[in-house]
């Protein structure tokens, strides 16, 4: 994007009265953008707010079509507002960028555990080695409620509880919550998420 606004202000400043060629839509970055980025991201809206910069773009610079000399006001005028919505493009893209990188990783970042984004895939495969070994599974979720169970998840409490955490040279006593649910041997995970 920044080629094609330095290219832009090259025409500006030497005298190019028909601009468009230069329309931001056409741009290798224009071409990317609908045709790589917006198939990539899902966030429809960032996506259509992207679109509407760059048509606000493309109109700022087809605004003077009468094929005069443009006066250093316009021409001042139009690099400001295109470099005020470049920036806008930039910082947008920006966040989603770092969106995907962070979904990629597939970790959270404060305790570096899978994230929720890889329930489905981890639990068709414990679901799967469970029927295919004919072993018990039972799936422990925090504040999921009481059951038979309570004995055993008693038990991991009370040893999470016994053992506190070391925090800056400090003991952390934690403690934990848990409800669980018991495989009935339905294929489908969401059944036992119920």
């Amino acid at each position: 994007m920044f080629n094609w606004e330095n290219s832009l202000i090259y025409a500006l400043v030497t005298g190019a009265t028909q601009l468009q060629s230069y329309l931001l839509k056409d741009s290798e970055f224009g071409i990317w953008f609908r045709h790589k980025c917006a198939r990539h991201f899902t966030q429809k809206p960032v996506i259509n707010q992207i679109n509407r910069i760059i048509n606000e773009v493309d109109r700022l610079l087809t605004a003077n079509n009468n094929g005069e000399a443009l006066s250093l006001e316009y021409i001042q005028h139009t690099l400001r507002d295109v470099r005020l919505k470049t920036i806008q493009i930039n910082n947008i893209l920006s966040t989603l960028f770092e969106e995907a990188s962070r979904l990629k990783s597939g970790k959270d970042a404060l305790i570096n555990l899978l994230n929720r984004r890889f329930l489905p895939t981890v639990m068709k495969h414990e679901i799967r080695m469970a029927m295919q070994t004919q072993k018990p599974l039972v799936m422990a979720m925090v504040e999921a409620g009481k059951n038979n169970a309570e004995t055993v998840l008693e038990h991991v409490r009370m040893k999470i509880a016994q053992s506190p955490c070391e925090l800056r040279e400090e003991p952390l006593q934690m403690s934990l919550s848990i409800g669980f649910t018991l495989h009935d041997g339905h294929p489908d995970y969401e059944k036992l998420l119920q």
